[in-house]
């Protein structure tokens, strides 16, 4: 059943988008909601006015091309997202007969960052982190450990560093003591989070 009462696709954008600022209050967090508000009014509606059944997959790209030459390739994800849930309640509110917006490509997010802990913020970490995680970031130099580039800390190599309550491998139990790869990657993002 349709929000409106009058012909399907002959609903401007803003009337649609300002239903779908109200069926959005109540279902995400204030700081979501305030974010889609202002990509709404500020981007969006100016964008797209007009009947929203006039909005066409080539619109949608060429805004999506727009914003990516004014801000980072975050917003232009977050509002496209935005957009691209509004025209999905659209069509479920049968205004329009599909979603232009849907396979949109989004724009590609650069690579994270990397950071390598100093010396004090890796104390920190170790004595902050959980019991389990204790073993996986070591300190003590060398030996049995295996280095991670230039950042001054190790990787214990212990029988069961990321699943301490499980049974040993049938590696682990013919003494072939190999990290496991996802130690690995688990210790990277741990150096990236401070």
């Amino acid at each position: 059943m349709a929000w409106s009462s009058k012909q399907p696709g002959n609903d401007s954008f803003e009337a649609v988008a300002k239903q779908y600022l109200k069926h959005q209050r109540v279902r995400v967090s204030n700081d979501s909601y305030l974010r889609e508000k202002v990509s709404l009014e500020r981007h969006l509606i100016p964008f797209f006015a007009g009947r929203i059944a006039a909005i066409r997959r080539a619109d949608v790209q060429r805004y999506v091309t727009k914003r990516s030459g004014d801000v980072a390739p975050g917003t232009v994800r977050k509002e496209l997202n935005t957009l691209t849930h509004l025209l999905s309640l659209s069509v479920e509110w049968e205004i329009i007969p599909f979603n232009p917006a849907q396979r949109i490509k989004s724009p590609r997010l650069p690579a994270g960052r990397v950071r390598y802990l100093q010396p004090g913020e890796l104390r920190a970490l170790i004595e902050a982190s959980l019991d389990w995680l204790k073993p996986i970031v070591d300190t003590r130099g060398q030996h049995r450990n295996e280095e991670i580039g230039n950042s001054g800390f190790t990787l214990a190599r212990r029988r069961h560093p990321a699943r301490p309550h499980f049974a040993p491998t049938e590696q682990e139990r013919r003494g072939q003591h190999h990290l496991p790869q996802q130690v690995c990657s688990i210790s990277y993002r741990v150096a990236a989070i401070l």
